[in-house]
């Protein structure tokens, strides 16, 4: 074979393996690498289902459930591999929920990544139509207003002789001038 390429030519009705490892990398340790095949199958679902049946049998080793026909790195990375059944029943569980968070996180970072770069509604800020939460964030983002220590970082640049008691008064007072300075521009954007 001369690359790393997927297979084309396959076996009609195998598309996943079932397989479990050991090795001196891997949960179950081993000093030499064995490779398990416990089944192949037409379907994910399918490999799946055998897979969590294997393993309430033979709860030794864990399952992956891997595409045929494609290089696998040994030992497999589990965060490559969306369907590893534990040995374990309650890490089973956890890393299930995990997968599924992490899944519903990716899609609603796409959804607010995309929400940005879309236009506001008009008078309603920056918000998804039928959000439960809009009547809680109708107004546009604001930028924070500066801190202190950082206002003083400034100043101590600007003025290296000068006591800190006076750059810290100064630092005190830029801020109040921010703060009204914001609380005049709101005012105005509700006349």
């Amino acid at each position: 074979m001369a690359s790393l390429e997927q297979d084309y030519i396959t076996v009609p009705g195998q598309i996943f393996a079932c397989i479990s490892l050991v090795g001196p990398d891997c949960p179950q340790k081993n000093d030499k690498f064995g490779l398990k095949i416990r089944g192949c199958f037409g379907t994910r679902d399918e490999a799946s289902s055998h897979a969590k049946r294997l393993q309430k049998e033979d709860a030794t080793f864990d399952i992956y459930v891997v595409d045929m026909y494609k290089w696998l790195l040994i030992p497999p990375d589990r965060d490559h591999i969306e369907d590893v059944h534990y040995n374990e029943e309650k890490l089973e569980e956890l890393m299930t929920s995990y997968r599924t968070n992490q899944a519903m996180a990716a899609k609603m970072f796409e959804e607010r990544k995309k929400g940005m770069a879309e236009k506001p509604i008009d008078g309603l800020g920056f918000l998804k139509p039928g959000d439960e939460n809009s009547k809680y964030y109708t107004k546009p983002d604001e930028p924070p207003i500066s801190h202190p220590a950082d206002i003083l970082e400034k100043l101590k640049q600007e003025r290296p002789d000068a006591p800190i008691e006076e750059l810290v008064k100064l630092a005190d007072e830029q801020v109040k001038a921010e703060i009204e300075e914001r609380q005049k521009q709101r005012e105005k954007t509700l006349e």
